[in-house]
């Protein structure tokens, strides 16, 4: 009989109780408490439990957040658990099995088999909460555990080595080349396996293999050792070992599909965007999906969304999951450069034009590439198309500030974090974009209490429309400015978004300098409809836009796919971000057309309340109210810029229907 509760984390979580697969909980930290208590071993005092699944939060909150998990626990898994005032732990001897502590028994006691056979897979694989220091302490075991398991193999295949058992050492080897491609150690036990076993030209090919993946992924040669060996067998003065008695094995040379990972190194945390993430990948894994463009204006964390989820998807692609960065590529005709850069792929000078080799690179390959900040080279984005078209197995993930327009794309488009914390699994916790200032602001000051400030932080994250890049320079302030100072400043000028630091891309320095880019590319008339669309306050219908600003549908289609407009299909209606209002307002300012753009509202406005009367004093009054309701912040806003302006005609007519 099967323990009462199996509990699998190698390769995967997996919780079975009773001989029944338990597929959902409340929340996935109700999983991960269930995994930690049970790799702790021992109970563990719940201010430690609180602050591993909600680093950041109040003590208080996570702690209340803390007894809603346990008691949600308690229903899952019933007695498995003992829960005290001060602390909670799983029951010694209660009857349940974790795998990952049978693993380490069998390691300890010597039997290596046993304990490879229950190793499924890295620690926790494809499983991941909204919580950092889980996350670390869950990558500290993966990698721990993961290490366990490749000394365990070398220990196999050293004794078939000694004992002539060259399939099995084969298999084993296989193995440890699925956990870790470039270890040469390895490919030397490889090479030894094979030229014992008589496979001589397989095992010079082995050597091959080893130098031509070490110089494309690291850059590097073999070791001595290594090429020591190569040469050895080639000369045929390796020592033989006789193979077992019997007919000889016939040893089959397995091509491992090798996962390799080329994503770029976070220098901070990424917090929030679960449901994003998730919906990427869904659509990643859409065989219909092979291009997916995210889609945002500058700063809105396109590419830290594409990386995270690109982390959770490195098992889905054999080839490899590559990042391609195309902001320093300065014209199109490089692009298959940087591509291959990426990929560890050299050109061979005096063969095909380079866009054929890479072509021809990819025709086989299972992989993914990342395709980022593609907006100032779309005269060379038919590469993708290309690429699409040649190598049926390349799904291409683009971030983008405006839509690429090919036959293949299909587009998601990146909002800002969202402000307020309705709809979170826990009651009373904080949105991502205050927990995104919270864990910035605490790099520039360990000691900073987001309970004295709440309100002003939510107002930071408000006037930067919940943009990644606008709270995070908004936070690094915090270390010299009130937080309540930073909320009352940011609404009127976008002088504090800007960053001292050094490092880091020129163009995420300041808002402006995020934006820059975007502006220098627009046509005359879309940057002069863009300065006056700054005048509306709420959203916009496409009638008001061409009437205030001259934006034709054509203008407002290039706004939108340029990230600068987002449209409502549900009301019909447009609106800025934020931020990309204030830098729309600075050059309508500097540009000397604010009274003007303001007069032109105002008479839109107050003419459109006017043309309501008949339908406010007859049958169409719910109509009419709408209407009315719809815009009312620009409504306002027109009012109070007629009365200074004393435009009398427009107030007067504007009044029979207030």
């Amino acid at each position: 009989m099967p323990p009462p509760l199996l509990l699998r984390t190698l390769g995967g979580l997996s919780v079975v109780r009773d001989e029944t697969p338990l597929t959902t909980f409340d929340s996935r930290k109700v999983a991960a408490l269930l995994v930690y208590l049970a790799c702790a071993g021992r109970e563990q005092p719940r201010e430690v439990l609180a602050e591993m699944l909600w680093e950041g939060r109040a003590q208080a909150q996570a702690l209340a957040n803390l007894r809603v998990c346990l008691t949600s626990l308690r229903q899952t898994v019933g007695d498995f658990v003992t829960i005290t005032r001060e602390a909670a732990g799983m029951v010694p001897d209660g009857g349940w099995w974790l795998d990952a502590a049978a693993f380490e028994a069998h390691l300890g006691a010597g039997r290596a088999e046993e304990a490879l056979a229950l190793y499924g897979g890295d620690f926790l694989a494809g499983f991941y909460i909204d919580s950092g220091a889980f996350e670390d302490w869950a990558t500290l075991e993966r990698e721990r555990l993961r290490f366990r398991a490749m000394d365990g193999l070398d220990g196999l295949i050293a004794a078939c080595l000694e004992g002539g058992n060259y399939a099995d050492g084969v298999s084993h080897a296989t193995r440890l080349f699925q956990m870790d491609p470039l270890r040469e150690e390895t490919h030397r036990a490889m090479m030894l396996l094979l030229a014992r076993s008589g496979q001589r030209a397989a095992a010079l090919a082995q050597f091959e293999t080893c130098r031509r993946l070490l110089r494309g992924e690291l850059g590097i040669d073999p070791a001595p050792e290594t090429a020591a060996l190569y040469e050895a067998i080639k000369a045929g003065t390796l020592a033989a070992v006789s193979p077992p008695a019997g007919p000889p094995a016939e040893i089959e040379l397995i091509a491992v599909p090798v996962a390799r990972r080329r994503l770029p190194a976070q220098a901070t945390r990424f917090i929030g965007r679960e449901a994003e993430i998730a919906a990427v990948i869904g659509q990643v894994r859409d065989p219909a999906c092979r291009l997916l463009t995210l889609l945002g204006p500058g700063g809105i964390g396109k590419t830290r969304l594409a990386v995270a989820a690109a982390e959770r998807m490195l098992e889905d692609f054999p080839h490899g999951v590559y990042f391609v960065d195309l902001a320093p590529v300065g014209d199109p005709e490089a692009i298959p450069q940087a591509a291959a850069t990426a990929l560890g792929f050299q050109f061979y000078p005096g063969g095909e034009p380079p866009r054929q080799q890479l072509l021809n690179y990819l025709r086989d390959k299972t992989l993914l590439l990342i395709v980022d900040n593609c907006e100032h080279l779309l005269d060379g984005i038919d590469l993708l198309d290309a690429i699409l078209a040649t190598a049926p197995g390349v799904t291409i993930l683009a971030t983008s500030r405006e839509a690429l327009r090919l036959a293949w794309e299909w587009v998601v488009p990146v909002e800002g974090l969202p402000v307020d914390a309705a709809d979170t699994e826990d009651a009373g916790s904080e949105s991502d974009a205050a927990r995104l200032f919270v864990d910035r602001a605490r790099r520039r000051q360990a000691a900073f209490d987001p309970a004295a400030h709440a309100e002003a932080i939510r107002r930071i994250c408000r006037a930067v429309g919940g943009m990644p890049l606008g709270i995070e320079l908004a936070a690094a302030r915090a270390a010299v400015l009130p937080v309540e100072a930073i909320a009352d400043e940011i609404g009127h000028s976008l002088d504090l978004l800007e960053s001292e630091r050094r490092g880091g891309p020129d163009r995420q320095r300041s808002i402006r300098a995020v934006f820059d880019p975007t502006w220098a590319r627009l046509s005359p008339a879309e940057q002069a409809a863009f300065m006056r669309l700054s005048v509306f306050r709420g959203g916009f219908t496409r009638a008001a836009a061409e009437a205030v600003a001259g934006a034709n549908l054509h203008t407002l289609t290039a706004l939108v796919e340029g990230s600068l407009l987002r449209f409502e299909a549900k009301t019909g209606r447009y609106s800025l971000h934020e931020l990309l209002r204030q830098y729309a307002a600075e050059r309508l300012e500097a540009a000397g057309q604010t009274v003007d753009a303001a007069d032109a509202h105002a008479r839109y406005y107050l003419s459109l309340m006017a043309g309501q009367e008949a339908d406010i004093n007859g049958r169409r009054q719910y109509e009419a109210q709408a209407i009315i309701e719809a815009d009312q912040e620009n409504i306002q806003m027109a009012w109070m810029h007629a009365l200074a302006r004393r435009l009398a005609s427009e107030l007067h007519a504007a009044m029979r229907c207030v």
